[in-house]
Formats: C-alpha cells, sequence, structure tokens
C-alpha cells in the first residue's frame, strides 16, 4: 500500500472485505453468510504490507472454493479505495497450501482539499 503522491509505504491502511448491506447504506439484510464472508478488519504494516486470511465457505456442493474478494482500503487523509480480485490472480500457494496472490502496488490518491 503506497501513496500515490510520494510513493512511500502506508501503514495502518484499513483493509475490509465487501461491505455489508448495512454499510453500504441498504436498508435490505444481507442474504445467507454474506454477514459472516465479510471478515474481520486487518491493517497495514510499517512496510505497506497486508495479509488476509484464507476463508473457507460451507457449500452444498463439494469443491467449492475461493473465486472473488471485494476490498475497500481507508486511510486518513486519502481517497477510499475499492477492487476486487478474483481466482484469475491466484500466483502462488502458501506453505500451508492456501491459495495466496499478490496485490500489487495499491497506490491510494490523497484526499482533495
Amino acid at each position: 500500500m503506497l501513496a500515490a503522491d510520494t510513493r512511500q509505504p502506508l501503514a495502518g491502511v484499513q483493509v475490509n472485505r465487501a461491505e455489508s448491506a448495512g454499510q453500504r447504506g441498504n436498508t435490505q439484510l444481507d442474504k445467507g453468510g454474506a454477514g459472516l464472508m465479510a471478515g474481520r478488519v486487518v491493517r497495514t504494516d510499517n512496510g505497506g504490507y497486508f495479509m488476509l486470511e484464507a476463508e473457507r465457505v460451507l457449500a452444498p456442493l463439494w469443491g467449492a472454493g475461493w473465486f472473488s474478494a471485494d476490498l475497500t482500503f481507508q486511510c486518513p487523509g486519502y481517497e477510499r479505495f475499492r477492487t476486487n480480485y478474483s481466482y484469475l490472480n491466484l500466483s502462488t500457494n502458501t506453505c500451508q497450501g492456501q491459495p495466496a496472490l499478490s496485490a500489487g502496488d495499491i497506490l491510494l490518491q490523497p484526499a482533495r482539499k
């Protein structure tokens, strides 16, 4: 996670999985396990890196896997940024065999004054 204007790492950036209906201001409740899939918030370290734990979803059919993850990045003084990664972005596996990807350089734009 880098500042777009300086290319310096940003520590403490809040990284969230997809927002729930309540966070979006939607009056409808999430269906099924969408609220559970939202996961907990993580923050970037001093080098601007973050790691989200892999999640498994209980599915009626064997072989259900990770298909995509919508992520939101928020940091005081910077524009909020939302993007998604699909299984096509998977680049490797961790030592424990979990799927892993490199998100590359994510640039946060300074907030407009």
